[in-house]
């Protein structure tokens, strides 16, 4: 029997269970129906793949530090890296650690 703690850690009270619900992220190998496992206290550090709740919805980001300046930038690159000033309403939730595919 496979016991899925070896691989990711579903019960840790700082891991968030999000189900993806559109296929906007496709370019990142994640689909609708997929499942991600965010770690909400994961140290972000440049080039993660981020959680993000930005201008009123949660969406998938990356984490960049630029010459020491944080940005948020799309998963597609159709946009520059977002300079996260304090006028924005934004807030990092978590790393994501893990992707579960659905196939159905």
């Amino acid at each position: 029997m496979l016991d899925t703690n070896q691989y990711i850690n579903l019960d840790s009270a700082t891991n968030l269970i999000v189900k993806v619900n559109s296929d906007k992220f496709s370019c990142f190998f994640i689909d609708e129906g997929d499942i991600l496992v965010v770690d909400m206290e994961a140290k972000i550090s440049d080039g993660m793949r981020v959680l993000v709740f930005f201008n009123g919805e949660f969406s998938i980001r990356i984490f960049r530090t630029i010459a020491h300046i944080d940005y948020i930038q799309t998963v597609d690159n159709k946009f520059l890296p977002l300079l996260i000033e304090p006028y924005i309403e934004y807030k990092i939730i978590g790393a994501i650690s893990s992707v579960i595919h659905s196939y159905c």
